[in-house]
């Protein structure tokens, strides 16, 4: 065997995650999401070849699985903060990690998510149909042999322990005022800090979030602190940010959110003993890519008439959704800003890998799979008996 062919300038060192024939052409899918398609050469009745030119595509990036059923090109990824376009014959479907046909439902295409929940997809129309919840933790495969739809799943109580982490958040837009006006006035404001830490119920982790630190009123941009960290096996994103001002334009902070939140390669590559922390595949360098992420947001509304505002924010989202409770939120009447101060306290559950267990209840399972191949072998042999 000898390498026929290399092409480089294509996919640039990105990571190839699939390789498909979709009718007479190849496909080929890297890491980044740049889709490039290898026509034949039809007047020269040449195969497909890496020395013809190809046509790229872009496709969200880091997708979690490609396959290509029926000429068309399926592929999941992560969900994004923002909407794109289409490529013709390419169904992008969010937020799974696994998907295949049933031998016994030739017009059905299933689904695993996180989460446990299993999908059910029309195939001709590629029309979602319904879904179920199968087990409470995320789907690692699937196998649809015959009748009946093999699941595996990832059991953290086979192989790990969960534990708590109290986490409280402060959040103010102080419109630009010195803080060291807290310590006059009224005892709304003198109080204010301890008032917070006594209501916070024994934080493990607790996070300040202060907006318009300076006069942000000459500025149009949208303002936002991004932190990570990784405890135990479980990952958390902080984001403490101002979105655009003005009862009018809902739109301009849907815009700033997903330009915090849709930057590729928001944050440097982790270490790989961390990678197992990180959700839906991801490779930590994403906001998405978080199992625990939480917003400390505000915006202004007009400076005349007010209504009241409920501009500010504490927003939280997980995968799976369990992972968070909400404990208690609140706000305060500090008086200094035209904002109130407010508050929100969680419990998070964090995660802790025995990896050596995991190993050992991995090559169990291989064991036992083998055990009933075997006997599904041996059934099959008893119906169907060749003679050679």
């Amino acid at each position: 065997m000898k390498v026929s062919g290399l092409r480089e300038d294509v996919h640039e060192g990105q990571r190839i995650v699939g390789v498909f024939e979709v009718k007479d052409r190849m496909v080929t899918v890297d890491s980044s999401g740049l889709l490039a398609v290898w026509d034949t050469d039809v007047e020269r009745r040449k195969l497909n070849s890496l020395k013809l030119e190809c046509r790229t595509f872009h496709i969200p990036q880091k997708p979690q699985w490609v396959q290509a059923i029926d000429g068309r090109l399926w592929t999941s990824y992560s969900p994004p903060a923002s909407k794109g376009t289409p490529v013709a014959g390419l169904l992008r479907v969010l937020g799974f990690d696994k998907g295949l046909e049933v031998v016994s439902e030739p017009d059905l295409i299933f689904m695993g998510h996180v989460g446990g929940i299993i999908s059910v997809w029309e195939r001709k129309r590629i029309r979602f149909l319904y879904s179920h919840q199968v087990s409470t933790d995320s789907v690692t495969s699937l196998l649809g042999p015959a009748r009946f739809l093999w699941v595996g799943c990832e059991r953290m109580d086979f192989f790990g322990k969960t534990g708590q982490l109290n986490v409280a958040f402060f959040s103010w837009n102080v419109d630009g005022i010195d803080p060291i006006h807290l310590a006059t006035g009224s005892s709304a404001n003198q109080t204010l800090l301890v008032d917070f830490l006594t209501s916070a119920q024994q934080p493990d982790i607790v996070h300040f979030g202060f907006q318009e630190m300076i006069d942000l009123s000459s500025l149009t941009l949208a303002v936002g602190i991004l932190i990570r960290f990784v405890l135990e096996d479980s990952s958390f994103c902080f984001i403490n940010c101002h979105l655009a001002s003005g009862q009018k334009h809902p739109k301009e902070r849907e815009r700033d959110i997903i330009a915090i939140l849709d930057t590729r390669s928001r944050f440097p590559r982790p270490s790989a003993a961390t990678r197992s922390a990180y959700v839906s595949r991801g490779d930590g360098t994403q906001v998405a890519d978080h199992e625990q992420t939480f917003f400390c947001a505000t915006y202004d509304t007009s400076k005349k008439q007010r209504t009241p505002s409920w501009c500010d924010r504490i927003l939280y989202r997980s995968e799976p959704t369990t992972k968070i409770t909400p404990v208690l939120y609140r706000r305060y009447e500090a008086d200094i800003s035209d904002h109130r101060p407010i508050s929100a306290s969680f419990t998070c559950q964090v995660k802790s890998v025995d990896r050596e267990r995991r190993e050992k209840v991995y090559k169990t399972v291989l064991r036992e799979w083998a055990k009933v191949r075997q006997s599904l072998l041996e059934e099959a042999r008893s119906y169907y008996p060749l003679d050679f």
